[in-house]
């Protein structure tokens, strides 16, 4: 049997943490977090964290600060100044894919050089090329 100690952690991060509630990690979490040393640090990362997820937050954190960035709200949205672009390229080969994926970056970022851009992918494969 293999174990972990958790004795000496004194860093914990944990992205998308709401996603991993809904998930049903709660339990697990909360196992883990009883297992901290008392010096250590938690840190719950998320794009949305609906307002009923702040009584759980208040049970693992210790003197917690939030950084929000638009309003909480139980159902989240997008930010009405934020232009979403979903594509899905299944079928087309990793070539034309990535092509794809620069002509959109010239077309929406190019004219706006200030901007900022993120690309979700599957796989960091070629994400260095992306940044040429």
């Amino acid at each position: 049997e293999r174990k972990l100690s958790l004795a000496r952690a004194q860093f914990i991060v944990m992205d998308e943490a709401d996603l991993m509630f809904h998930m049903g990690f709660k339990a697990d979490v909360m196992n883990i977090t009883s297992m901290l040393p008392a010096s250590h640090q938690l840190m719950m990362f998320s794009a949305t964290w609906p307002v009923s997820m702040e009584a759980f937050g208040s049970q693992i954190l210790r003197n917690p600060v939030t950084v929000m960035i638009g309003v909480r709200t139980e159902t989240p949205f997008a930010c009405p100044n934020v232009l979403q672009l979903v594509e899905i390229c299944a079928a087309k080969s990793l070539n034309e894919r990535f092509e794809r994926l620069k002509e959109l970056l010239r077309l929406y970022h190019d004219p706006f050089p200030n901007n900022r851009v993120i690309v979700f992918v599957r796989q960091r494969l070629r994400v260095h090329d992306l940044e040429r």
